[in-house]
């Protein structure tokens, strides 16, 4: 209740400000990061094309990269190349990241979560 009455003190302060500037935004969109990196990570098959692509970079520069922490590092590098592609194919001018106390209320036709998964599922098996 707190957090609600900051936020409508901020609105009403700030009102002609951010309405001027959410006129200049064309297209917004949002997605759930730990929803796509849980959904990436609870694919074996794509965990196991992940380490295939690191057992080929060891043979050509030697360095082998293995291990949990390390897939993880490379799902999210490939999260933000799929979410720049799609800003960039798709005109968004505002990408937020939706956590379960960050966005109060958003259309589901706002929600690229599903978009962005895709676009990594098919980066990651186009290795």
């Amino acid at each position: 209740m707190k957090n609600l009455s900051i936020l409508l003190l901020v609105f009403s302060i700030c009102g002609s400000t951010l309405m001027a500037q959410a006129s200049r935004l064309t297209k917004v969109g949002y997605l759930n990061v730990e929803e796509v990196i849980s959904n990436i990570l609870e694919d074996q098959e794509l965990i196991n094309k992940i380490e295939e692509s690191f057992k080929k970079e060891a043979a050509e520069d030697g360095k082998f990269r293995s291990g949990r922490k390390e897939v993880q590092k490379d799902v999210q590098k490939q999260i933000g190349i799929a979410i720049l592609t799609i800003v960039r194919r798709q005109g968004y001018t505002l990408i937020i990241e939706r956590t379960e106390t960050t966005i109060l209320y958003a259309d589901r036709n706002f929600d690229i979560t599903q978009q962005v998964i895709a676009f990594v599922r098919e980066a990651i098996i186009r290795r």
